[in-house]
């Protein structure tokens, strides 16, 4: 029904308490702790709140401080004695003697492996300024989140997933950080936060795969920032059975894919050219071999009834189908799924999804039987962490050239004893069938 103070409302010299009034009584039930149903912006002490019949109380620790633009937001957690549940936030903004500057920094605050919005997630904008205030928002359930009326200055935003409710940022908890400027009191910012959890340990090296003879990917057990340079990253191959093949490019499985991409590209090309070449020289060679027939059509003399005699070289109209037919070329082996069963979406900000798999190309092709090890280094994850990589074993199996089969197992005899039939096969046809065959 109404609040105090009221909404826009310049109140200078307040305390508190802030008080949300409503239209009947309300429910003291409520999930979680109180302090988790009501935000304050900025952050200048402790809150107390508390249930009355019919309003939510809100107080401050040390009292609301003079000179601030107040953003209260009671969530929608309350209830009525029937059940019946707020349905929206409700934002009471005042102020203790700041001047309102509709400012808006906004955005989403989304998962960097997933791409997804993350919910719930608490954003702080930390002030660079004197003062250091603490300006509050959560995100909703899409992962978006909205902070407004700041004073203008330079800000850090801090996003996280307080997984445990202590209001610290923990080892484990889900973190993303932006810096961004308010520079005029009517700014609108839109300023998405990618958010990861942290992660002190290198990328280790999983398991290795040959997608051809001179193709090997490699899988790891963390991803990779798809954006990252990976020039320190260095492959090699060893095997007991004699040389092994130096590796000439190493590429993310992004990577790997558009290069995939531009060389089937490439190849369609090729062919469609090949196969023009070929239609031309055999419709060149077509249209000679009908000139030279029809030369030797005129060379041929009439006899005395006037009938052509033929030439004593036998005329024959040859059609040609052109050069020998080249097969297709093979485009690169293309790789299967996605590593980690990540989503393969474009992310929020543009960017690519990030990667698990590293692919490395070969300068020649391994040699069926012989088992390489391959040693992987300088591998850096996606959350900055060096000296990732590690060992695997890799085998190219042999293909055998011909299946043997026994010819006693292709004797099948005949148990049912039965001896042929030496009659006549009369084959039944349906009437309309019989009609239209000739007699």
């Amino acid at each position: 029904m109404r609040t105090e103070p009221d909404t826009f409302a310049l109140v200078q010299d307040f305390g508190g308490p802030v008080r949300f009034h409503f239209d009947e009584r309300i429910s003291e039930r409520v999930e979680g702790p109180l302090d988790d149903i009501v935000i304050v912006s900025p952050v200048t002490g402790e809150l107390q709140v508390s249930l009355g019949r019919g309003s939510v109380t809100v107080d401050v620790e040390g009292g609301f401080r003079a000179d601030k633009v107040y953003r209260v937001t009671l969530l929608p957690a309350v209830r009525d004695m029937f059940g019946n549940q707020l349905r929206d936030p409700f934002e009471l903004v005042f102020s203790t003697g700041a001047s309102f500057s509709p400012t808006v920094v906004a955005g989403l605050v989304w998962d960097r492996i997933s791409g997804d919005g993350v919910e719930p997630a608490e954003v702080r904008a930390i002030t660079e300024s004197a003062d250091s205030s603490v300006f509050l928002a959560k995100t909703d359930t899409g992962g978006v989140y909205a902070l407004r009326y700041l004073p203008r200055g330079t800000y850090t935003l801090v996003a996280f997933q307080d997984r445990n409710a202590d209001g610290v940022v923990d080892p484990m908890e889900t973190l993303g950080t932006q810096r961004t400027i308010v520079e005029s009191p009517s700014d609108t910012v839109f300023l998405a936060i990618p958010t990861l959890v942290r992660d002190t340990t290198a990328a280790r090296l999983t398991s290795a795969e040959i997608l051809d003879s001179v193709t090997v990917v490699v899988e790891l057990d963390d991803y990779l920032d798809p954006a990252a340079p990976i020039d320190a990253v260095e492959a090699s191959l060893a095997s007991d059975s004699g040389a092994v093949p130096a590796v000439r490019q190493i590429l993310l499985e992004s990577g790997y894919a558009a290069w995939v991409e531009d060389v089937t590209d490439s190849l369609v090309r090729l062919d469609s050219l090949d196969a023009l070449v070929r239609d031309t020289e055999a419709a060149q060679a077509a249209e000679a071999a009908a000139l030279e027939t029809q030369e030797r059509d005129t060379l041929a003399a009439p006899d005395s009834t006037g009938a052509a005699v033929p030439d004593s070289a036998t005329a024959v109209l040859a059609v040609p189908g052109g050069p020998e037919e080249v097969p297709s070329r093979s485009p690169p082996p293309t790789l299967s799924g996605t590593a980690g069963g990540r989503d393969a979406r474009p992310r929020p900000d543009g960017s690519d999804p990030p990667v698990r798999r590293i692919v490395l190309l070969l300068e020649e092709g391994l040699v069926r039987g012989w088992t390489y090890e391959l040693t992987l280094t300088g591998v850096v994850n996606i959350n900055d962490v060096p000296e990732g990589g590690g060992r695997a074993d890799l085998l190219l199996e042999v293909i055998a050239d011909t299946v043997t089969v026994d010819p006693d197992s292709m004797t099948v005899p005949d148990t049912l004893g039965v001896p042929p039939d030496t009659g006549a096969v009369a084959l039944r046809l349906p009437r309309v069938l019989r009609e239209r065959l000739p007699r």
